[in-house]
């Protein structure tokens, strides 16, 4: 039989049988003429014109001849009106959120600016169940909002009201309003460790937003803003959007030049990459010198036909290069815990895995205990009874490490942790490991039970060490001493003396350290310059204040402020060059910048310095959380017993007694 026979008689023979859902077999196949013309399927007289005439040659025409005639559904969907209910509200929305500032306006959609909430309005939007199209397309949206609402994550604006207001005959979004920088402007004033903690903050937003099962779409520089230049936060703009007809959001340069072919995933993906290379300086599709690697993954996604920008994961290996490698040299503890879809290994960054310990929702006395570092999170609890962990839940892939999982981060470990699929939570090895660090599990008992008698200190720890360790435990002692022998190096009687608490001393030393700075008093109410490009110039008096003059050129200055729990906050950055002896001029400035007055104090410090006192405020803390704790019971918490109240120095530095 020629190859085209056979191809005539197979093709439509299996067709059938897998259309009817019949089994494949020898007996099947002879009653087949019979099957096919008892058939009442639209399809039935195409295979009897091609089992018996051989009229088609190949699959190919097989295939457009039943496309061809495939009949067309006519069926018409039906939408359930009442799914919408929740999300109808009952006012208008024009007089329950007041327009004070229109920021965009088209045929579908109105933006404007309500008190301090952003207010987005889709025009002509009346589901009703003889348009299910526009009825199923606003019920996906308004999920979706109510899933965003509860997770509340932090790269998106804070989401206040939404639905549908039928008085107005519109969809409405109600959020937090936000200012921040733009994306160019961190390109281009931005410092290398700021522009780092930028590009990775978007790759942990998007990674998380992918997670979710949600996609931007039309990621680009225009829709998102960054908050706290500081510690760089980016949020999101138009997520979730909504089109009146129907359309998709695309941005051609933010996009792959199959833009009509690939998903929302791969232009978010491409979108990370295109922004990351803009914000570096990198020539997109260019070779870079100063950052090889990253340019050389671009090149292999664009080059990737199949796999290009499905995934962030070559991307991230560019950016942190010694990730690859860390491997052969790290230590790798293997923990087993059930339904684990995909191992894992969490590394640690820069020699450091993360460690952030807190109460167990289940039972407050065990610990939940979250290891981070590059590859993933996997959440553990500790039970301190045993000093052992006992259970886990299944590990979070992610990208990148966010500035928050740094600050809030309890403990170090050395080693990584490598994720398996086990029938049975197998913690051992780990276990073993973590008795190696005996201050892991003061610090669990410090975290659980804040209040509790503080244990015995052996100043051997490996969580406390260090010069300002010994000084703060040699006051303390020196303390000890006196109690016991019943002396005292101050005065009892002295009317004037007063106690003194060690935590409250050494808090002290925190909270004060930033009034030290260099500062000026602002003078009068401040201005925007005309002429040499800087965003704010704040007036002063020299003779009362000290003034810029302690900075060279070159230094990246920043000026803070302190709020009410003498926690300081960053209001922008000096510009030196412009700067004069009575004015100092920021060339980025906060509204709070803005809003100084007549007689308020700025402080100014380089980013060295505040990269320093960040590390003396964390050690510092570190010492009061632990060390303090584990001073044995009978020990009063003071310095000796007393001091004497000395007069102070205009500086507010205590002036010791005269010798």
């Amino acid at each position: 039989m020629p190859d085209s026979a056979l191809l005539s008689y197979w093709l439509p023979s299996l067709q059938t049988c897998i259309l009817e859902g019949r089994r494949i077999s020898p007996e099947s196949l002879k009653e087949l003429d019979k099957t096919v013309k008892a058939s009442e399927a639209w399809y039935k007289d195409i295979f009897l014109d091609v089992l018996c005439h051989q009229s088609c040659k190949d699959a190919g025409e097989l295939f457009a001849l039943l496309k061809e005639q495939e009949p067309y559904d006519t069926s018409e969907f039906e939408f359930d009106i009442s799914e919408l209910e929740p999300f109808q509200k009952p006012f208008k929305l024009e007089r329950q959120y007041q327009e004070d500032e229109l920021l965009k306006e088209t045929d579908t959609k109105e933006i404007y600016r309500s008190d301090h909430q952003l207010v987005k309005a889709w025009t002509n939007v009346r589901p009703t169940s003889k348009d299910p199209e526009q009825g199923y397309r606003s019920l996906h949206f308004c999920n979706t909002l109510t899933s965003l609402k509860s997770l509340s994550p932090e790269y998106l604006p804070e989401i206040y009201d939404f639905g549908l207001s039928a008085r107005s005959g519109s969809l409405f979004l109600v959020t937090e309003f936000i200012e921040g920088d733009t994306w160019e402007i961190a390109a281009a004033i931005y410092s290398e460790e700021q522009k780092k903690l930028l590009i990775n903050n978007l790759i942990s937003a998007i990674t998380h937003l992918h997670g979710l099962n949600l996609y931007h779409g039309d990621l680009h520089p225009e829709n998102l803003l960054i908050t706290n230049p500081e510690n760089p936060q980016v949020k999101l703009l138009d997520l979730p959007d909504f089109s009146v007809f129907g359309e998709e959001s695309f941005n051609h340069r933010y996009s792959p030049e199959n833009i009509d072919g690939c998903t929302a995933q791969v232009r978010d993906n491409f979108a990370v990459m295109r922004m990351t290379c803009e914000l570096l300086g990198i020539e997109w599709g260019q070779e870079s010198e100063l950052f090889s690697e990253i340019s050389a993954a671009v090149y292999r996604e664009n080059e990737d036909l199949d796999a290009g920008f499905k995934s962030l994961e070559r991307f991230v290996e560019a950016l942190h290069p010694d990730a690859s490698s860390v491997d052969e040299n790290i230590e790798i503890i293997e923990i087993g815990l059930k339904k684990v879809s995909e191992d894992i290994t969490i590394y640690p960054d820069n020699g450091q895995l993360f460690v952030n310990i807190e109460p167990s929702n289940k039972d407050p006395n065990d610990a939940r205990v979250l290891l981070t570092g590059i590859g993933g999170s996997v959440s553990l609890i500790y039970k301190p009874q045993e000093e052992a962990f006992v259970v886990g839940f299944p590990p979070r892939n992610r990208d990148s490490i966010s500035r928050k999982d740094i600050d809030t981060s309890d403990i170090e470990l050395p080693f990584a942790v490598r994720v398996v699929d086990s029938y049975r939570y197998d913690l051992a090895d780990l276990n073993k490991r973590i008795g190696d660090f005996e201050g892991f599990a003061k610090i669990v008992s410090a975290k659980l039970k804040p209040d509790a008698e503080p244990e015995d200190f052996d100043d051997t720890s490996d969580i406390v060490k260090g010069g300002l360790a010994e000084l703060f435990l040699s006051d303390l002692n020196s303390s000890e001493y006196d109690q016991e022998h019943g002396s005292s190096r101050f005065d009892d009687s002295d009317p004037e003396s007063t106690t003194f608490h060690t935590s409250d001393l050494w808090k002290a030393v925190l909270d004060t350290e930033t009034m030290a700075l260099p500062f000026i008093e602002v003078s009068g109410d401040t201005f925007e310059p005309k002429s040499d490009g800087s965003k704010l110039a704040l007036p002063y008096v020299p003779e009362v204040s000290e003034g810029l003059e302690k900075f060279r050129n070159g230094d990246e200055v920043e000026a803070l402020i302190l709020n009410e729990e003498h926690e300081d906050i960053w209001i922008g950055d000096v510009n030196l060059k412009k700067s004069k002896s009575s004015e100092v001029h920021l060339k980025k400035a906060t509204p709070k910048a803005k809003a100084l007055s007549d007689g308020d104090t700025v402080y100014f410090r380089t980013k060295m310095d505040r990269s320093s006192y960040k590390k003396r405020k964390n050690a510092l803390k570190r010492i009061l959380d632990c060390a303090f704790r584990s001073i044995r019971p009978p020990i009063p918490l003071t310095f000796g017993h007393r001091f004497r109240k000395y007069p102070a120095t205009h500086s507010g530095n205590i002036r010791p007694p005269p010798s």
